[in-house]
């Protein structure tokens, strides 16, 4: 395992500890590079540090003040992780310390294949989430167009934990728009009337906050416009069904899905999500349902995940209409994979992925990672 910020801190960050700096001329050059490692530097300047425990593999975030004296404290700057290591990068290279630094401090470590975030509002976690495995950016480039695609099935308030929360969507659809993305389309098939699951769970209200011409929420489906049937060409089973125009659309699909209980398939994470996309007589749909979730995201995979936990429904659903089952669990799952996304958020229920049948189905066929054990994973508690 690469070595973190939190794990070069207790290893290297001090002179007294790395016998590189012992009794050398080079130390009052090198010092400063080293002891603000890139990877260390990046959680300064983001108001916290990395804690990692390598026998785990897992990560958290402690206050800053707990790792430095009150003399070592430098200002918090205002730049993304790009900008940053740019001048990073330079500011080694002037200093003519590069060989040093190469050799002597690890690389940073790569983004992350799945966060998991605890703590703090939705937006906030959301935010901390997508940074650890490489930002909006990192799926969403200049001039494509993106459905986001929320799970806002039902009729229900979102603290009744069967929706996404509203935060989380406008925040979404703007940090696409802040990449460069062309068009941002909200759409979802409810099951419930459209125009009252817009205004129950909060997703209308809030993307009104958003002033863009380039964002577009549908408020309507005419089945004979909003659907279109197609072959499904890259599907074993489900070969032909009618399919949102506005995911056909799309270049990039973003998959933000609830956590929740969910009686048939027995939880209801990303993977179901995609079940939104879908027009027809859906009823036939769950004649097969775990094959059928499978080959809609076989043919529609989601570029990025995110698992909206902030409240976790674990009974009841996917349409409780009180309380009961509800945990204010506080927590946003981000990934590049749903299958990864979707093992990951099995632990909030205390299950096992392999008992899920389209989560096992879609492992089979090779819709996830080869080695989920084997990706990157941080858990973080803000």
């Amino acid at each position: 395992m690469s070595i973190s910020g939190g794990q070069y801190n207790r290893t290297c960050i001090r002179r007294q500890t790395n016998p590189f700096f012992a009794n050398s001329p080079a130390q009052f050059l090198i010092l400063p590079v080293v002891k603000f490692h890139p990877a260390r530097i990046w959680c300064i300047i983001r108001h916290h540090e990395y804690s990692a425990d390598p026998a785990e593999g897992s990560f958290s975030l402690a206050p800053l003040d707990s790792y430095m004296r009150k003399s070592e404290r430098i200002p918090t700057l205002s730049c993304d992780r790009r900008r940053f290591l740019h001048i990073l990068g330079t500011g080694v290279l002037v200093a003519g310390t590069s060989q040093a630094f190469a050799g002597e401090v690890p690389p940073v470590p790569p983004f992350a294949n799945i966060a998991n975030v605890r703590g703090g509002r939705p937006q906030v976690i959301l935010e901390a989430a997508l940074q650890e495995i490489g930002g909006v950016g990192r799926f969403v480039s200049k001039g494509q167009s993106v459905l986001i695609k929320p799970n806002m099935s039902w009729n229900r308030s979102p603290a009744l934990g069967n929706t996404v929360h509203p935060e989380i969507v406008r925040a979404m659809a703007q940090l696409c728009l802040d990449a460069g993305a062309k068009r941002v389309t909200v759409f979802d098939h409810p099951l419930n009337r459209l125009k009252h699951c817009l205004k129950t769970t909060g997703v209308e209200e809030s993307l009104k906050e958003i002033r863009s011409s380039k964002l577009k929420l549908v408020r309507r489906i005419d089945k004979s416009k909003t659907f279109r049937e197609i072959p499904l060409e890259k599907s074993r089973w489900l070969k032909q069904w009618p399919i949102s125009r506005a995911a056909l659309k799309s270049d990039v699909i973003i998959n933000l899905a609830q956590a929740k209980h969910h009686k048939v398939t027995g939880v209801s994470l990303s993977l179901k999500n995609m079940m939104g996309i879908a027009g027809g007589n859906r009823g036939e749909l769950h004649k097969q349902l775990d094959r059928n979730i499978v080959d809609l995201n076989r043919n529609f995979p989601s570029a990025l995940t995110v698992i909206d936990a902030t409240r976790t429904r674990t009974a009841n659903g996917p349409d409780g209409k009180d309380i009961t089952g509800v945990r204010w669990t506080n927590t946003v799952i981000a990934a590049d994979n749903p299958v990864a996304a979707d093992i990951c958020a099995c632990r909030l229920f205390d299950l096992d992925w392999q008992e899920i049948g389209h989560i096992r189905l879609a492992m089979e066929e090779g819709l996830g990672p080869k080695d989920f054990d084997a990706i990157r994973k941080v858990n973080i508690r803000l």
